[in-house]
């Protein structure tokens, strides 16, 4: 992993996916910046990042597949 120090504190974030990896980087986001939104787009959501998502209230859940059009 490269490790990156950037201000996003003013950016829109976008996660693809709710695997593993997806919610390792949704808490360093997370930790690093407190009054971020974030998008999370997938075809479902595991209990982990709903738990998340109550604590924080600042996802915004788009249920879909990237395979079809938008």
């Amino acid at each position: 992993m490269i490790n990156f120090n950037l201000d996003i504190s003013k950016r829109k974030i976008l996660i693809i996916g709710s695997g593993n990896i997806a919610k390792r980087r949704l808490k360093k986001i997370l930790e690093s910046a407190k009054h971020i939104r974030i998008n999370i787009v997938s075809p479902d959501f595991n209990n982990e990042i709903k738990s998340i998502f109550s604590k924080n209230r600042i996802l915004n859940f788009l249920k879909g597949n990237l395979d079809s059009p938008i």
